[in-house]
C-alpha cells in the first residue's frame, strides 16, 4: 500500500534540447526520467578513458570460497513502488550485478536512474550502500538541480523518508540478496549544490529482495551456421581500437534460426577472439541477433550482447541499429518505421552477392551519424553511441561477413520474402506463436493489422 505522497519531479518537469547530451544519441520527446538517466550516465560516452587506471581493476582476480552462487550475474529484483500518487505497489524487474573491482560491485536495472555502486565483503556477504552526488542537471527552463543517489528508510511514525546508509546480505547458497524492511533506494534532486534543499524525488522505492537467475544457454530454435567475421563498431571504438584495421576483425560463431527464415545470431561476440575481451567482465556471453529477410532494411532484436564494463557505466550492451532503435522507442514495427520515415534515417543492408551485412556511417550537415547504436541495462531503448573528449561522435561503422561457402544465405532471403507471415505485438516484439489478440502481420514486405482468434 502507498506510504504517503511526495513530490515527484518526474511528473512535473521535462528536459529540453538544451540539456547535456553527453555524447549519447540525441532523442526527442523523452521524459525527465530518461533524460536524467542519460545526463547521469556520463561515463558511457567518454571513450578516452585511461585504460590502465580505470579498466585494469576489472581484470583483478577475486579469490572466493566455493559456493553455489557468486554475486555477479542477472537477478529478479522485487521492489515496492509506494511513494507517489500513481504508485503501483510491489513489482518485479530485471537487474544485473557486475564486479566493479576494489571490493565493490555495480548494480544496474531499468528502474535505476544511475548505476548503484556498493561496497561488497565476499567473506560476510554484506553489501553496503552510501549516498552519491550525481552532479547538476539543467532543465528546459534553465533551472539547475543537483541530483543525488540516496539509500534510506521509511520512518512510519514521522511518515517521512530518512536518508541513511544501510547494508543488505547476499546468501551464496541460495543466490538471494535480502534487504532490511522498509529500506529504499532514492534519487533526489536539490536546488543547491550542497544538497540541503530538496526539490523533489525523481524515483524512490523500497528494496525488498533480489534473486539470482541462473543463466541457462539454450540452442533450441537455432542451428550452427559456421563462423562469421565481425568488423565491430559497437564496442571497439570505446577503447580506441580501430575497427577498420583488418587485423582487428575477428571470427565469431554464427547460428541460423530454425523458426524464422532470414534470422541469424552471433554467439558470444565479445569473448574468444574479440580484441577487447580482456575488458569484458561478463563471462556468460550473449548474442547479436538480426533479420536479413528484407536485405534493404535489416532489423536487429534487442538482446544482451554479452559485454559488461562498469568503468564505462555499461551493465549489459544491447547491439542494434537505427531502425531497431526507432521501432522500440516509438513502439511500432520496423515496417512501419520504413513506411513513415523513408530515407530520413540510415539503414543496415545485406548484400547477397558479397555476403556482407553493413551498418553504415553517413556524413550529415553537423558531422557523422552511425547506423550502429546500442542500449544498456537501464536504458535498452536509448540508441547510444560513442564520442571523444571533444564531444565529437565516433565512426561506428560495422560489418558482418558471412562465410562465403554458405551459398544458401541468398536463398534464405528469397524464401523469406515470398509469403512467410511474421507476427509482432503492438509494441513491435516478434511473437512466434500468437494467441488470441491483435497483431501486426508482416508478409511479402507489407504490414497489416490482424485479429488472431
Amino acid at each position: 500500500m502507498k506510504k504517503f505522497y511526495i513530490l515527484t519531479l518526474a511528473a512535473l518537469m521535462t528536459l529540453g534540447a538544451g540539456a547535456a547530451t553527453t555524447g549519447l544519441k540525441t532523442l526527442s520527446g523523452k521524459s525527465l526520467r530518461n533524460e536524467m538517466r542519460s545526463a547521469l550516465s556520463e561515463k558511457i560516452c567518454h571513450k578516452t578513458v585511461d585504460l590502465e587506471k580505470t579498466v585494469a581493476p576489472l581484470l583483478k582476480s577475486n579469490s572466493r570460497a566455493e559456493a553455489k552462487y557468486t554475486i555477479e550475474g542477472d537477478y529478479n529484483l522485487s521492489i515496492g513502488d509506494y511513494y507517489f500518487q500513481n504508485s503501483v505497489g510491489p513489482m518485479d524487474v530485471d537487474a544485473t550485478i557486475t564486479n566493479n573491482g576494489d571490493e565493490t560491485v555495480a548494480m544496474y536495472s531499468d528502474v535505476f536512474m544511475s548505476v548503484v555502486i556498493a561496497d561488497y565483503n565476499a567473506a560476510t556477504g554484506k553489501l553496503s550502500f552510501m549516498p552519491e552526488d550525481l552532479g547538476p542537471v539543467e532543465l528546459n527552463d534553465g533551472t539547475i538541480l543537483y541530483a543525488r543517489f540516496e539509500p534510506g528508510y521509511y520512518d512510519a511514525a514521522a511518515k517521512a523518508v530518512v536518508s541513511a546508509p544501510f547494508s543488505a546480505t547476499f546468501d551464496s547458497s541460495t543466490g538471494v540478496i535480502s534487504f532490511p524492511e522498509d529500506h529504499n533506494f532514492g534519487w533526489a534532486a536539490y536546488t543547491d549544490k550542497g544538497c540541503t534543499v530538496l526539490a523533489g524525488y525523481l524515483e524512490i522505492f523500497d528494496m525488498i529482495e533480489m534473486t539470482s537467475i541462473e543463466n541457462v544457454d539454450s540452442n533450441e530454435g537455432w542451428e550452427d551456421w559456421g563462423e562469421a567475421t565481425l568488423q565491430d563498431g559497437w564496442v571497439l571504438p570505446a577503447f580506441d581500437v580501430d575497427q577498420f584495421d583488418e587485423t582487428n576483425w575477428y571470427k565469431v560463431p554464427i547460428q541460423k534460426s530454425t523458426e524464422f527464415e532470414g534470422m541469424f545470431r552471433l554467439v558470444n561476440p565479445y569473448l574468444g577472439h574479440c580484441p577487447v575481451a580482456k575488458y569484458n567482465s561478463n563471462t556468460k556471453g550473449g548474442y547479436i541477433v538480426f533479420d536479413i529477410s528484407d536485405p534493404d532494411h535489416v532489423f536487429f532484436d534487442v538482446v544482451k550482447a554479452g559485454f559488461t564494463n562498469a568503468e564505462l557505466g555499461v551493465g549489459d550492451i544491447y547491439c542494434y541499429n537505427t531502425l531497431t532503435w526507432a521501432a522500440i522507442y516509438y513502439g511500432v514495427t520496423p515496417v512501419q518505421v520504413v513506411e513513415e520515415v523513408g530515407d530520413e534515417i540510415p539503414y543496415s543492408t545485406y548484400s547477397a552477392t558479397e555476403k556482407v551485412l553493413t551498418l553504415p556511417c553517413v556524413k550529415t550537415a553537423t558531422g557523422i551519424e552511425s547506423d550502429a547504436c546500442f542500449g544498456i541495462t537501464g536504458a535498452t531503448d536509448a540508441g547510444y553511441g560513442w564520442q571523444d573528449a571533444n564531444k565529437k561522435p565516433q565512426n561506428m561503422e560495422t560489418k558482418i561477413f558471412f562465410d562465403a561457402s554458405k551459398a544458401s544465405v541468398s536463398d534464405v532471403i528469397t524464401e523469406a520474402t515470398e509469403g512467410v507471415k511474421e507476427y509482432f505485438n503492438l509494441q513491435g516484439v516478434r511473437v512466434a506463436n500468437p494467441s488470441t489478440g491483435v497483431y501486426i502481420v508482416r508478409q511479402s514486405g507489407k504490414a497489416t493489422k490482424e485479429f488472431v482468434r
